[in-house]
């Protein structure tokens, strides 16, 4: 009888540990209480499973494949501090890229348009200021190597803005502006898709553009659809040429439609105030990653275990040493970095110095622009009038673009003035300046464009664009099991905005296969999708940026 009585006890109590465990469990935001059970179940049985995560390149792809990863997580509510372990690794000493607080303009790579929705969310959620990419007031040309093809400027009066609207429209037809905007509002409307909560996943855009009816866009030119769809002549050899050479530094007739379309048919860019890599430090900031600057991963080896499990070991050297040649004699300056379920490459591979073996990957088909990206300043309000053949007291406009001259080519593809930066030569006024070009340009060049004596700070880079070729090569998301590749969208629509969308594919595929979960914490198999839901040849119009009521990542 005492026996029985001390059973039933230890039963009722240790009944009332588990329940009080139970209960005391938190609940993701939004679970009902009919769906909290079934959660609990599977958390339960999922904080049973470790996951440790690599990811090699701490840029706008890297981070944000670091943040996905962390969202989903406490949406599942994997507790345990080693539960979902991840490193990035990072061959520079810095997030994100350098950004050249001196100057006051729109670098390219801190760039994005009012379709870019992941990156205005994160702006707005980690109170990152932006900035209107383009300075009011400055003027604006297209010139061909010869002569100023058309000018126009941004004034501040709207009386003179309807001017020039006029103008414009006089010199390029009443329609060709409104057709391409267009045709620019349907290709946008498709590509909303890409946010809603289809739960949609892929291993190459090959599948996404199958998906959005919009194959033909990634075969087809951007010439060669512009001619089809009717786009005004001269509008598309002159304003649309010149904002493909700026973006890309390529000609119509080198990038494929779809490429063309979204990067240019976007009515207002912004730049990040002290660049591109704020956004990648608040993403790692907000993703409990462990980072390792100055890491330069040299090699990755696949380990198969006797009870069947695969996991990657992550070789990485001393960026610094690896420089200075004493990594290749010393083993002190190489660690290797064992036991990962799954490495994320999130470093451009195709164009590398040091490119990581990977068997059966296709990076080398991937096509590539070299350009050169130039800052300086200058106390020169405008370029020298002689450099363009004009008269001694012209005036010059302050953002020129080009076309590809019949004539003379141009020596550059774009160049553009920023805002006033004071005190930084001596007290006099001075400016920041950009010129994106297919050769390097020395000082003497330099000087011939904005006078002896004018220029003040240099800095160069250079940067591979990727071409984005009619019929370009589909890189695949997974190269092999555990083995991802954050890049694959490069040659599909090159953008930070498809980094954070390509990371967010690959974060989604990893938990299906882990947990059976999304990265909202809905049951999802694994396996990729075919189709979107809703979508239909026409599309829809697209939402303002800031007023998409739901974003898939950010709101579940």
């Amino acid at each position: 009888m005492r026996l029985a009585f001390l059973f039933v006890f230890l039963v009722s109590t240790l009944s009332v540990y588990y329940y009080g465990a139970y209960l005391a469990t938190p609940a993701p935001l939004g679970t009902t209480w009919g769906s909290y059970a079934s959660h609990r179940r599977a958390s339960s049985l999922i904080t049973r499973q470790h996951l440790r995560i690599a990811i090699v390149g701490a840029g706008t792809a890297g981070t944000s494949a670091a943040f996905w990863i962390e969202t989903a997580r406490r949406r599942l509510n994997l507790t345990g501090p080693n539960h979902i372990e991840v490193h990035v690794f990072e061959k520079e000493d810095h997030i994100g890229g350098t950004p050249d607080r001196r100057a006051n303009l729109p670098v390219m790579a801190s760039v994005f348009t009012d379709r870019d929705y992941n990156l205005a969310r994160a702006c707005n959620l980690f109170g990152i200021n932006t900035t209107m990419a383009r300075v009011d007031g400055n003027d604006t040309g297209i010139w061909d190597g010869h002569h100023f093809l058309h000018r126009w400027s941004a004034p501040e009066i709207k009386i003179e803005r309807l001017w020039v609207a006029m103008k414009f429209f006089w010199h390029y037809g009443a329609t060709a502006a409104l057709d391409f905007h267009d045709l620019a509002q349907g290709v946008n409307a498709k590509l909303l898709k890409l946010y809603e909560p289809s739960g949609f996943v892929w291993d190459n855009s090959s599948e996404i553009a199958a998906a959005l009816d919009m194959s033909l866009l990634l075969e087809e030119s951007f010439a060669t659809h512009l001619a089809l769809a009717g786009i005004g002549r001269r509008y598309t050899s002159e304003v649309l040429e010149s904002r493909a050479r700026e973006l890309h530094g390529v000609n119509l007739d080198q990038i494929h439609a779809l490429g063309g379309i979204r990067s240019i048919g976007t009515t207002s860019r912004r730049y990040v105030e002290g660049g591109a890599g704020v956004i990648s430090s608040q993403f790692l900031a907000h993703s409990n990653a462990t980072l390792h600057l100055r890491s330069q991963v040299t090699r990755l080896h696949r380990v198969v275990h006797s009870g069947g499990e695969t996991t990657w070991s992550v070789q990485t050297a001393d960026r610094k040493a690896l420089i200075e040649g004493r990594s290749s004699s010393a083993s002190k300056y190489i660690k290797t970095h064992s036991g990962f379920h799954h490495v994320i490459l999130a470093a451009t591979q195709s164009h590398a110095k040091t490119r990581i073996d990977v068997p059966n990957a296709n990076f080398s088909d991937a096509v590539y622009t070299h350009l050169h990206v130039t800052l300086l300043s200058t106390t020169a309000p405008h370029p020298d009038p002689s450099y363009f053949s004009l008269p001694e007291y012209s005036k010059v406009p302050n953002t020129i673009l080009t076309s590809s001259g019949k004539q003379t080519s141009p020596e550059f593809y774009s160049l553009s003035y920023g805002a006033p930066v004071a005190g930084l030569e001596n007290g006099t006024r001075t400016w920041a300046v950009q010129i994106l070009s297919e050769d390097r340009k020395e000082d003497s060049w330099l000087e011939k464009v904005f006078g002896a004596g004018k220029v003040g700070w240099i800095r160069r880079s250079e940067w591979y664009a990727p071409r984005l070729m009619p019929g370009a090569t589909h890189l695949r998301a997974q190269l092999e099991p555990g083995l991802w590749y954050a890049d694959h969208l490069e040659q599909f629509i090159s953008s930070q905005e498809m980094q954070t969308i390509a990371s967010r594919n690959i974060v989604q595929r990893i938990f299906q296969q882990k947990f059976q979960r999304d990265i909202c914490g809905r049951h999802s198999a694994p396996g990729h999708n075919a189709t979107f839901q809703g979508v239909d040849g026409q599309g829809h119009k697209p939402t303002r940026l800031g007023t998409v009521a739901k974003i898939w990542g950010w709101d579940c």
